[in-house]
């Protein structure tokens, strides 16, 4: 995915929207993710972190989901072209992390509880326009490295990733499948709404992927088959084409 939704993002970015959760944004940071799927091909997205230092909030989405949510509001006939590979949205308030996702007509919550301890490793060097630090953990099932620069004080980074003295300016995993960068970041004082917590079934993280699983290979009815052999044949390819794709937290199987 390209950067084509970039200028439609600016647009679109301090729309509010009615919702019960605020955050008072400060800080608002951009991030550019490359990856390579399970069945090898590549792609990039961005996404968006915003923060509220002083209350120790954050919100971090594709800038996709973001828009498809502001456009539900403004345009509601155009926001179904929008799509996102990785539709969750990651929500910190102080030591509570959040996770919503909107996975067809479902909407799920879960809470993250895994802990990050990273350790603080050695090497420095420049990224960017910045000078950065490199540091290690091990979460998600993956074991990743982030360099985070303290000329930025946010102890804030993409994704689920938070805790570091300093705001992560590059991450990556050891097999370097995922890397996510920053692009830009800047001050802003606005207010932004959260989704609404009482609007999603708060479930486990477990059961959470096992329902995403079900969910998204499930028979929706849309397609008629001849005959059961057809039908298994075609959830096969769905199953398939599902597990191609990549998770960024893959603690738990993909089924």
């Amino acid at each position: 995915m390209q950067k084509k939704h970039f200028k439609l993002l600016i647009a679109l970015l301090f729309f509010t929207v009615a919702s019960a959760q605020t955050i008072n944004i400060d800080y608002v940071c951009f991030y550019d993710l490359k990856f390579i799927r399970n069945d090898n091909s590549s792609d990039n997205e961005q996404f968006i972190l915003l923060v509220d230092s002083k209350s120790n909030k954050s919100a971090f989405l594709s800038t996709t989901i973001y828009s498809m949510n502001s456009l539900k509001e403004t345009n509601p006939n155009d926001y179904m072209m929008y799509g996102s590979g990785f539709p969750e949205i990651v929500c910190n308030n102080n030591n509570q992390m959040d996770i919503f996702e909107d996975i067809k007509d479902f909407k799920y919550r879960y809470v993250e509880n895994d802990k990050l301890n990273w350790e603080i490793l050695k090497e420095k060097k420049k990224v960017g326009k910045v000078n950065a630090q490199l540091a290690r953990c091990n979460a998600y099932g993956r074991i990743w490295y982030a360099w985070f620069s303290v000329e930025i004080p946010l102890n804030y980074g993409p994704y689920k990733f938070k805790g570091l003295p300093g705001l992560i300016v590059s991450l990556y995993d050891s097999e370097k499948k995922l890397n996510f960068t920053l692009e830009n970041y800047k001050k802003k004082k606005e207010k932004y709404n959260l989704p609404k917590v009482n609007d999603y079934k708060l479930i486990t993280k477990e059961k959470y992927y096992k329902n995403r699983f079900k969910i998204l290979t499930s028979d929706d009815s849309s397609v008629l088959f001849d005959n059961a052999e057809e039908r298994k044949k075609w959830f096969n390819v769905i199953k398939k084409r599902y597990r191609g794709q990549i998770l960024i937290d893959i603690k738990y199987p993909q089924e």
